[in-house]
């Protein structure tokens, strides 16, 4: 009898060791290729959560594993892992109001925007020249947008002068014609007397000098002869 209790005794207490599997490290690899490791060391796939990542070459990769790689655990095992989930990064659109162009260019640019088509507007105020049009930008200030996005915005740029022409001995009605030419505008028409038949209906004089740099647009005023009204009466003795 001590022969068998010895061999029941011995059965009735061995125990198999569970097999155990080697985690692998998933960490850097896409998500596909995680859970094909996993299920190659007979692993089971855990809980999957996503963490947002401004890095685009991190995007679907494995950012952390519950398992630490290189341990031996049970087969069957549970592993959770994180993935990155990347989201283009934000920014918000600076106020141009008032820069100098390159101080707006590099105000959209620091912060990841692309500047876009610049209008211009055109101005005679020197102290404006080179500067932004106020809130004519778009995105308008104060807009939260994708880096990335194109930045517009217009700029003063100096009004061209023109030239004064001369109207001296022109005739009266070629006046217009020629000031609209060059985007003067006819203004106010005074009139002398004159004997000198030859002379009337022609400008006498302009308000400003032939070759003068004007603003367009500005109005000029000029003199043009009549004829004489006046009447001499002789009397005889």
């Amino acid at each position: 009898y001590t022969t068998l209790f010895r061999s029941v005794s011995q059965s009735r207490y061995h125990h198999t060791a569970d097999p155990t599997t080697t985690v692998p490290n998933i960490v850097d690899l896409t998500q596909a290729a995680a859970i094909t490791a996993l299920q190659g060391a007979t692993l089971n796939i855990g809980d999957i959560t996503y963490f947002t990542t401004t890095t685009l070459a991190n995007d679907g990769k494995i950012a952390s594993q519950s398992v630490q790689p290189l341990l031996k655990v049970p087969e069957n095992s549970f592993v959770n892992f994180v993935v990155y989930e990347y989201k283009i990064p934000t920014a918000t659109v600076p106020q141009l109001n008032g820069l100098l162009r390159s101080a707006a260019e590099s105000a959209i640019t620091s912060l990841g925007f692309v500047v876009g088509t610049k209008g211009t507007v055109e101005t005679y105020d020197t102290a404006l020249i080179g500067k932004i049009v106020p809130d004519i930008q778009y995105p308008v200030a104060g807009t939260v947008a994708d880096v990335g996005t194109i930045v517009t915005f217009d700029y003063y740029i100096q009004k061209p002068f023109v030239t004064m022409p001369n109207l001296i001995g022109k005739n009266e009605y070629e006046v217009f014609s020629i000031l609209y030419a060059v985007n003067l505008n006819e203004g106010t028409k005074t009139t002398t007397e004159t004997t000198t038949t030859t002379l009337e209906g022609k400008v006498k004089s302009q308000q400003y000098d032939a070759g003068q740099q004007l603003q367009a647009g500005t109005t000029v005023n000029y003199n043009v002869y009549i004829p004489n009204t006046t009447t001499i009466i002789v009397t005889g003795k």
